[in-house]
């Protein structure tokens, strides 16, 4: 986000919420991982490949975008819905398809590696997920309380222990 835009969307909200935790954040892709040995990439292997994207998220479009941008071939995007949960025939078919179609790699999202299983066989294209990483500029301990009360809390508080600094 641009600073002035961002300068003036935290002034917005500080007219309405004077006292509101303001984390400043950033999200980006930082390296490709295979799903199944663990080999890291850089993102710099992108640039000029024939990638297949495989992906079971909201917004397939971003994802794919993120690959073009890194400068990869986006030939085939094979996409299911939200949450979906790969059938091991599905996933096949879909390694075949790539393999027929020489590509030099599959890129999955993380969110969606973790519901791969390995195949019998060591598919002809490896297969790599996109890792994306968060960086704060501003806000790391608005942050870290957030997250502590996310992961910490295993039954709601009463009312009356709530504060203005550990509400959303």
């Amino acid at each position: 986000m641009r600073r002035q835009a961002q300068d003036e969307l935290i002034a917005k909200i500080r007219r309405y919420n004077p006292v509101a935790e303001i984390i400043v954040s950033d999200h980006g892709p930082k390296y490709l991982e295979n799903v199944f040995t663990g080999e890291r990439l850089p993102l710099e292997v992108l640039k000029g490949k024939w990638v297949a994207c495989l992906s079971g998220i909201a917004r397939p479009e971003s994802f794919e975008d993120s690959l073009r941008s890194l400068g990869a071939n986006v030939e085939i995007c094979r996409r299911f819905p939200d949450h979906h949960w790969f059938e091991q025939s599905e996933l096949e078919e879909f390694y075949d398809r790539c393999a027929d179609r020489a590509m030099d790699m599959i890129v999955t999202t993380e969110k969606d590696a973790v519901r791969l299983e390995k195949p019998e066989e060591d598919p002809e294209v490896p297969i790599y997920f996109l890792r994306i990483e968060v960086e704060i500029y501003q806000g790391q301990e608005a942050w870290n309380r957030c997250v502590d009360r996310i992961c910490g809390i295993s039954e709601p508080r009463p009312r009356d222990e709530w504060t203005p600094s550990s509400s959303f």
